[in-house]
């Protein structure tokens, strides 16, 4: 074990949010996931990981734009930059970790982290709702 993995203290994992859409649900719990491998990772395996969670975010704000885009809507500009805040965070933990492992976990769980739940619970909420809205229209209207 390093210095830095001794002297890092683990973090209670992080726990999912749910928004209730099942495909933004499937990507957010992956990217949890990894945030709390990242917390636990060795030193050896932080910088695979950290590519993972890049990997893991880019892919999700590719698949968010893509189910607004086919409900004939898109990402408001708020939207758009947290997502372009999470990849650059995330390419300055890469960076960091090239240099002093704890530094780079620390971006992760302090900065990128906090920042993602609250994106989750106010941003992507309000997707989930438009998108569930769209996907399940009231009896009513199926009735018709």
């Amino acid at each position: 074990m390093s210095p830095t993995d001794r002297g890092h203290r683990r973090k209670k994992p992080s726990r999912f949010i749910v928004v209730g859409h099942s495909a933004i649900d499937a990507d957010h719990e992956a990217i949890l996931k990894c945030c709390n491998e990242i917390a636990a990772a060795t030193s050896n395996a932080l910088e695979i990981q950290l590519h993972r969670l890049r990997s893991l975010l880019s892919n999700h704000f590719q698949h968010e734009e893509l189910l607004l885009k086919q409900a004939g809507s898109k990402l408001c500009g708020c939207h758009v930059r947290d997502h372009a805040l999470f990849l650059e965070l995330c390419d300055k933990a890469i960076e960091a970790n090239r240099q002093k492992h704890s530094e780079s976990r620390e971006l992760i769980l302090r900065e990128l982290l906090p920042t993602l739940q609250e994106h989750i619970a106010y941003r992507d909420q309000l997707i989930a709702l438009h998108l569930n809205s769209i996907e399940d229209p009231p009896a009513s209207s199926r009735d018709k």
